[in-house]
Order: C-alpha cells, then sequence, then structure tokens
C-alpha cells in the first residue's frame, strides 16, 4: 500500500510504534516499569487510552536497527516474574483513568 494522504493508524495492542509527539501533550511513561520490557508497550495503551490519535506520515519514516539483548538482561531473575504482574496492574489502572475510551483490539495473526 502506497499511502499519497495522512491517514490514522488503528491502535492494537501490544502495538508500539515509533512516534513523533509534543512531549507537553503526552502522558509520561510509568515508573513502575524497571528493567527491560513493556514500558513502550504500556505508554503506547496510555496514549490510545488518553484519546490521542496515531496518524501515519505518507513521507516520512524512521527504521529500527537489529542489535543484540544486553547481558544484563539475563542476569535480571526478577523481570521474567515482576514484569507481567506491573503490564496487567498498568492496564487496570488505564481502565479506571480513562474510562470512557474503547478498549483496543488484540492483534491477530495474518495467514495465507
Amino acid at each position: 500500500k502506497i499511502a499519497s494522504e495522512v491517514y490514522e493508524a488503528r491502535y492494537q495492542l501490544p502495538y508500539e510504534p515509533y512516534f513523533v509527539a509534543d512531549k507537553q501533550r503526552m502522558p509520561r511513561y510509568d515508573a513502575s516499569f524497571l528493567g527491560y520490557g513493556n514500558d513502550k508497550t504500556g505508554h503506547c495503551y496510555e496514549i490510545f487510552k488518553a484519546g490521542i490519535k496515531y496518524l501515519v506520515l505518507p513521507d516520512a519514516f524512521v527504521f529500527h536497527q537489529d542489535h543484540p539483548r544486553g547481558e544484563w538482561l539475563s542476569s535480571d531473575i526478577e523481570f521474567s516474574l515482576r514484569n507481567p504482574t506491573t503490564l496487567g496492574s498498568f492496564f487496570l489502572e488505564m481502565e479506571s483513568k480513562y474510562p470512557a475510551t474503547a478498549k483496543p483490539r488484540q492483534i491477530t495473526p495474518v495467514t495465507g
């Protein structure tokens, strides 16, 4: 698909787009996410819950260069126990903070 005009991307969990925004209008990262993982998922989810739209600019792009995982990650044993609980609690908090926002659809795999 080639776009020539700005269009809205429909948010879905666990959508983690790279984006450009006015930091004065964005929710801050939640400090309960420690170490590696789910901080960007949580931040993007709160942006959605706050009613901020994700717009795609047709003539702009960013890319992510793959890199090895940090050695510190394999030594963080608490991460595997703490992280899923933190994200679940965060989702519940967002439902209370932004009750009027529709819930995002889960991403389903595309086959064929």
